[in-house]
């Protein structure tokens, strides 16, 4: 399970970005094994595209366009034999009628032309499933209930049209709960379709099927399947017969240039107040093979497409760096990346440094830590600038640790359930007193106390063995962390500051291997061996399990609190989570 760093390589990267790749590929040559680059870069016009064309090798399929054009209803054909034919992107249909505006919309097959600081890209599917949406656009103001009543008529007659066993009322109420409660909803037999609209389909779609709701009426209905294309295609052109007009087609994707020329040959690109800016690039993610450095800086520094040029973002992914030690390895894939883009012509940097190593106290990451520092900067060299990363939960170990997070999750429900009498919180000072203080001294001035010496006291007698972390974060200004060793993993008790008045709440967790409190809080699709989460959760009888102090003794009384409440709730749930630790310890917790 990987300790990761993230942070800026450069305070203030260049903005020439051919410049930029110059010294980027400078800096990673002499300290990796083995880099891939990857380039994505938007122009404002198709003559850009011609021209990378003749930049780049022959055959290249890694063009894209970003294009709003008038709809015509004669092509519909052609559009519906898109959403098979075109890959990587995706395709809508408008309609723009004041008031009675909406949009039919389909992901095409393939990975989308994505911009390189995208977290989609550190996943091999970019996204659960292909997805179908019907939406009712909004005209930005609050809609009148005309409006709303004919947008939850259309979405339920979209609905209604994938024959699924549950009426939309039912259904929509069951997924919306009381936000829908006070939404118009319109039989469906209301409205008539449009005659573009292609037959009902013929059963209902394998797919998972999303509502959302504006103002408390449906607005969008989404479909997300791995479905066969026309399955989808057939809901599309369905569904098309609620467009009362067929006004723009929009269109993504990517593809070879002859492909993407035919495109615009057909395509009648117009200037419209809602059309959004066109856009003509390349994007070499997901392609075989990334982009030669020679090749990029050829690409960003030509005189031509410089004139054309919008935005761009690069991407130099799998980066082996040269160590010295146990975590060098050459031949071993790495999730290291650095990735530059711009934005309304500033320019942004992220480096992130991923090793293969569960224990931040290893000796192998430290030395790791210390060499990265002379070249890459100061800042990876400190260790609570590391984070451990979770595991994919569609790996071994992802599902072993989410296995472990249920099975702590169930000691948490049992804790708060049979935990001890927690009495009623300190009483402040009165009001009035309050105020004068923040009068004389600040809202925000701290009581004379050191806060971490009165919390290790008071824990001493009933938590035994929790040691203040210093390590943990660069000040304790906002966090201070206790971590206590078990023989099966670490329990931690963390206090987050509070500011104006000042005062503290509390999270606690359990893991298997050491991290800090935010780590065991993994990103959406990963998951962690251990489980954080706030005090409160375990003493649901306190409305707001959160302490104020603007005086020592104040300070002194709400710490006593603080320790009285983890010893009657806390204290039993890490009993019980590590009994489940000892329970598991033979499962998997770092290897994929």
């Amino acid at each position: 399970m990987p300790q990761v760093f993230q942070g800026r390589l450069q305070r203030q990267p260049p903005r020439d970005p051919a410049r930029l790749v110059r010294a980027t590929e400078a800096l990673f040559e002499p300290i990796t094994h083995r880099r891939r680059l990857d380039a994505w870069i938007t122009w404002d016009g198709p003559a850009a595209l011609r021209r990378a064309a003749a930049l780049l090798p022959e055959g290249f399929d890694g063009f894209f366009v970003d294009l709003t054009a008038r709809a015509d209803p004669a092509l519909l054909p052609t559009y519906l034999g898109w959403l098979e034919a075109l890959r990587g992107g995706r395709l809508a249909l408008q309609c723009l009628e004041p008031g009675r505006s909406n949009e039919v919309a389909l992901d095409l097959r393939g990975r989308p032309p994505l911009r390189l600081d995208d977290p989609r890209l550190r996943v091999l599917d970019p996204r659960p499933g292909r997805q179908l949406r019907y939406t009712e656009l909004s005209d930005g103001a609050a809609a009148p209930r005309a409006r709303r009543t004919l947008a939850a008529a259309r979405v339920a007659a979209a609905y209604a049209s994938l024959g699924l066993p549950a009426a939309f009322d039912d259904w929509a109420h069951e997924v919306a709960g009381a936000a829908l409660e006070d939404a118009p909803l319109p039989p469906p037999a209301q409205l008539a379709p449009a005659p573009w609209g292609g037959p009902a389909p013929a059963g209902p779609p394998d797919a998972a099927v999303g509502l959302r709701l504006e103002d408390g009426t449906p607005f969008a209905l989404q479909l997300t399947a791995a479905s066969p294309a026309k399955a989808l295609a057939s809901v599309f052109a369905h569904w098309l017969g609620w467009l009362e007009q067929l006004d723009v087609v929009r269109v993504r994707c990517t593809g070879a240039l002859p492909e993407l020329e035919a495109l615009l040959d057909i395509l009648d690109v117009e200037d419209h107040p809602d059309r959004p800016r066109d856009a003509f690039g390349v994007a070499t993610a997901g392609l075989d093979e990334g982009l030669p450095a020679s090749t990029a800086i050829s690409l960003l520094s030509d005189g031509t497409l410089a004139d054309q040029l919008q935005d761009w973002s690069l991407r130099w992914s799998d980066l082996r760096f040269r160590l010295q030690g146990a975590l060098d390895a050459p031949d071993a894939p790495s999730e290291s990346a650095y990735v530059v883009r711009s934005e309304r012509g500033q320019v942004f940097d992220t480096l992130t440094v991923s090793l293969p190593i569960d224990d931040p106290d290893d000796g192998a990451l430290r030395n790791a830590r210390r060499q990265l520092a002379v070249t890459l900067g100061s800042e990876i060299g400190q260790a609570s600038l590391w984070q451990l990363e979770g595991q994919p939960l569609d790996t071994p170990a992802g599902r072993a640790c989410a296995e472990l997070c249920a099975r702590l999750e169930a000691a948490k429900d049992t804790a708060r359930a049979e935990g001890g009498a927690v009495g009623s919180p300190p009483r402040r000072a009165p009001a009035a007193l309050r105020w004068l203080r923040g009068v004389f001294r600040g809202r925000n001035a701290r009581p004379g106390v050191d806060l971490v010496a009165l919390m290790q006291a008071a824990m001493s007698g009933v938590l035994a063995g929790f040691r203040h972390d210093r390590a943990a974060h660069v000040t304790d200004r906002y966090f201070i962390e206790f971590v206590r060793r078990t023989p099966h993993g670490f329990h931690s008790i963390q206090l987050q500051r509070l500011h104006a008045p000042p005062g503290h709440t509390v999270n606690v967790g359990v893991s298997r291997v050491r991290a800090l409190m935010g780590d065991l809080q993994p990103a959406v699709g990963r998951a962690v061996p251990g489980l954080a989460f706030p005090l409160g959760a375990l003493v649901p009888e306190r409305a707001e399990l959160a302490w104020r102090y603007g005086s020592p003794a104040e300070a002194r009384a709400a710490v006593a609190d603080t320790v009285a409440v983890l010893a009657a709730r806390a204290a039993p749930f890490f009993e019980r989570a590590e009994r489940v630790l000892a329970e598991t310890k033979d499962e998997p917790r770092g290897a994929a």
